[in-house]
């Protein structure tokens, strides 16, 4: 080997050693420096990452919370919007993504903010710091779009809800039939079939979710389905000769027999009367016949029987004097309810027959009942040791109107005297109801979203909040309690004016529910002090030793309600306005506390959060008519309220 060659080869090795030793160096230089920078993205997102152009890479968790805060905010007060077209016009419709009333709230979207913060933070993150470091480097480059995934939806409740704001936009199918004018002489036409259209609205909840996952106000476009009808005036040809026979039959009779007094009576429904119910349809195994249009048999059934036949419950109760003795009782009775729509039923059916035989045909059927026994009764009353007042319960309806006064005194009359078994729950709804006309309730006006509407039973929450300070004060155990959606002055605690000790129900739920564990009878006594419009109930039975008591509600902070909102609605006349006034919400704890017979002491801590809503007014205008081009009219000025805040105009 020369001279040349050995130092050449020389050269080259040490050469490439340091070459390879500088280039590892640089390598683990570049690798250190990006899992440097890995390590500090940890706990924010990656930068460049986005929500649909909404930056949010560099944001802590902190941030990125706030951040989405008030995109759900805008997402819940913005609502959803949906268009459709009818004939020729095009129309469009908000529906809220919650309903808050006093005694509920329905969310029909929510977003798990915390599930989508932690998502979102480990958004495109490695096993380790550097695979960490090398996405960070990526997603500011490429800037990737992300979406929100942890959406829920209630399906069944949001497809409902477009259906009622929907129903009256649609086409329904109209059958073939027969019209009668006449049933003395006969006369009558066959009306032609029509097709209809239908909204789909399962086909959108996937378009609402999109939106949201995008942060994103939800617009999207109903479709129609065609609906044909199933029967056709061919079809009604075939059994039209059968009418006459049909109303030649005469009267169908409906027979009771009170079952107390004995007494029958019966209700005579004439072709006179049955004649503008009578529609053609098709009958299982039987093909087609006459029949009726039950919702029109049905409300014959609810206005002319139903009030003539159905009695409450009437409970065996005692009636406690000053003394705390027991001064005289009430004896108990079954209740009695028609029911509607098995007498229907067999009302249809009896018809029905004119339709298929000529012999054996019956007109008259019994009306169909059913018993309510009443939850005390008199074989239960003996001696049960009804001597000394447990607790009792005030609250003040100071300033209701008359029809909420009415309702509060119809509660009484059926708490007071009840009976509570030793290990029995008390449910405020199972001993106040039914909230019915017919149940003694009288209606109140109450606006929900941009429509005005009467509601039965307001002011019933009075009694279900007296209860709970009641069985409080009487050392019960509380086994079910909600506090209202919104702030309501009735039920401010009277011993420092401040939200928090109220209970609210709503049929069936939710509920105000305490339990007898005394293991002693209870005899509940209600009444309502007209000078001074306070209600008092008060738990009599045997003391066991046991001590029951409440601190004043403790208010942590208070929730503003905001700059009025004012909404169109076409069910008001043009310029009326109706105002429901604003809520102030509130945050409010109280612990209540017992000693039970055994010294043992036990707290709960009971927590209330009241929804702030801004003051509410709907504004009566005139229809709009839509242009015949389809061209849609320039949005009216100002601020649109959310169909999800309107409450009840007169509240309980």
């Amino acid at each position: 080997m020369s001279f040349l060659q050995e130092h050449l080869i020389s050269f080259s090795w040490k050469r490439i050693l340091i070459a390879l030793g500088s280039s590892i160096f640089v390598i683990l230089l570049v690798l250190g420096g990006m899992s440097v920078y890995g390590y500090t993205q940890n706990d924010q997102v990656l930068p460049g990452v986005n929500i649909n152009n909404l930056p949010i890479g560099g944001m802590t968790k902190d941030e990125l919370h706030d951040v989405l805060q008030k995109q759900y905010t805008k997402l819940l007060d913005a609502g959803i919007e949906l268009t459709f077209q009818v004939e020729d016009a095009h129309k469009s419709i908000i529906l809220p993504v919650q309903e808050v009333s006093e005694n509920y709230t329905i969310d029909y979207l929510q977003m798990d903010l915390a599930k989508n913060v932690d998502g979102l933070v480990l958004f495109g993150k490695g096993s380790n710091y550097l695979q960490t470091g090398w996405a960070a480097i990526k997603t500011r480059m490429q800037k990737p779009g992300v979406r929100l995934n942890h959406i829920t939806v209630q399906r069944a409740e949001l497809i409902e809800l477009i259906e009622e704001k929907t129903k009256n936009s649609e086409l329904p199918e109209e059958n073939a039939s027969v019209k009668i004018h006449s049933t003395a002489p006969l006369y009558y036409e066959i009306s032609e079939e029509k097709t209809g259209m239908t909204f789909k609205p399962a086909a959108v909840i996937d378009d609402v979710l999109a939106a949201w996952g995008s942060l994103s106000i939800p617009s999207v476009e109903l479709v129609y389905e065609e609906v044909k009808p199933t029967i056709t005036a061919e079809d009604v040809k075939t059994i039209e000769d059968r009418l006459a026979f049909v109303i030649e039959q005469g009267d169908l009779t409906i027979a009771y027999v009170d079952p107390q007094t004995e007494i029958q009576r019966t209700w005579d429904i004439t072709p006179q009367v049955f004649a503008s119910w009578v529609l053609v349809g098709h009958v299982e195994d039987n093909g087609l016949a006459f029949t009726f249009d039950m919702p029109l048999l049905q409300a014959y059934i609810e206005e002319n029987i139903v009030p003539a036949v159905n009695k409450l419950p009437q409970n065996a109760k005692f009636e406690v004097a000053e003394s705390g003795k027991v001064e005289s009782f009430q004896g108990s009775r079954p209740g009695v309810s028609v029911n509607v729509e098995k007498t229907a039923e067999d009302v249809l059916y009896t018809f029905l027959q004119r339709s298929w035989h000529e012999e054996g045909i019956v007109s008259t059927v019994n009306l169909q009942t059913t018993q309510e026994e009443p939850l005390v009764k008199m074989r239960e009353l003996n001696d049960r040791g009804i001597s000394e007042v447990l607790g009792v319960g005030v609250s003040i309806y100071r300033g209701s109107p008359a029809n909420r006064i009415n309702n509060i005194a119809n509660a009484v009359r059926k708490i007071n005297g009840i009976l509570l078994a030793p290990g029995e729950e008390f449910s405020t709804v199972a001993y106040t109801k039914p909230y019915t006309i017919a149940g003694g309730y009288l209606p109140e006006l109450v606006i929900k979203g941009d429509e005005v509407k009467a509601e039965i039973g307001g002011g019933l929450c009075q009694m279900s909040t007296t209860l709970f300070r009641m069985a409080m004060n009487s050392g019960l155990e509380i086994t079910m309690r909600r506090p209202h959606g919104l702030m309501v002055s009735y039920y401010n605690d009277l011993t420092n004016g401040l939200p928090g000790t109220d209970a609210t129900i709503y049929d069936p739920l939710p509920d105000f529910r305490f339990k007898n564990d005394t293991g002693n009878h209870v005899l509940i006594q209600a009444q309502m002090d007209a000078s001074t419009s306070r209600l008092i109930l008060t738990a009599w039975g045997t003391n066991d030793g046991r001590k029951g008591w409440y601190e004043p509600p403790t208010l942590h902070r208070w929730i503003p309600a905001g700059p009025t909102i004012y909404r169109e609605t076409t069910d008001l006349p043009p310029g009326e306005t109706k105002c429901q006034h604003a809520y102030t919400g509130a945050e409010a704890s109280f612990t209540y506390s017992r000693i039970l017979p055994s010294g043992e002491k036990e707290e709960t801590l009971f927590e209330s959060l009241y929804r702030a809503v801004p003051e509410t007014c709907l504004v009566g205008v005139e229809a709009k008519v839509i242009p015949e081009e389809g061209v849609a009219e320039p949005p009216i000025e100002g601020e649109v309220i959310p169909e999800d805040e309107g409450v009840a105009l007169i509240v309980e």
